[in-house]
């Protein structure tokens, strides 16, 4: 899992160069360490860690100096798929995901959307690389909502489904 480190306050907020970023990678166990570190911070300031992306939830977290003994939670991202059932027929539909914010681990979550097109007349749809979490979809045609649906759970790392999606 990648994890990277940057200064959270430097030098770019007075227009000089952008500050250093450390990149390292997580062991088999999830355990992290970053050679050289105190040689390559400008100063005693507070630093950005951020773990995880790509098939991962992205996780960050400002870190104060001294501090150790971080434990940062990183989950694989899951899914849903489903299919939309219209009385006309399909020729493209978008659905929207959201999610509210929530409190995780202290930290507020700011909440989450994302639209998902499909062009085809394929009623089939797949949402990947949502972490985990309890979504709303919106059914979107034509730049109307058609229907929503609450509460669909994401678990780490599974697809959730399939959802029918009935178009009103």
């Amino acid at each position: 899992c990648p994890v990277v480190l940057r200064p959270s306050a430097g030098p770019e907020a007075g227009g000089g160069p952008p500050p250093l970023a450390m990149r390292t990678v997580s062991g088999e166990d999830g355990g992290f360490r970053f050679a050289g570190l105190h040689s390559s911070l400008p100063g005693p300031s507070p630093c950005e860690i951020t773990a995880g992306g790509g098939k991962y939830s992205r996780m960050t977290r400002v870190v104060q100096p001294g501090e150790t003994g971080l434990e940062l939670v990183v989950l694989p991202l899951g899914g849903i798929r489903g299919f939309v059932t219209a009385a006309e027929g399909l020729t493209g539909f978008a659905i929207r995901v959201s999610r509210k914010g929530a409190v995780r681990d202290g930290d507020v979550d700011g909440g989450f959307e994302r639209t998902f097109r499909f062009a085809s007349t394929d009623p089939w749809f797949q949402l990947k690389g949502l972490e985990a979490g309890t979504y709303t979809l919106t059914l979107v045609i034509r730049g109307e909502a058609h229907a929503v649906i609450e509460d669909v759970e994401v678990r780490p790392g599974e697809q959730t489904g399939p959802i029918e999606v009935h178009a009103e």
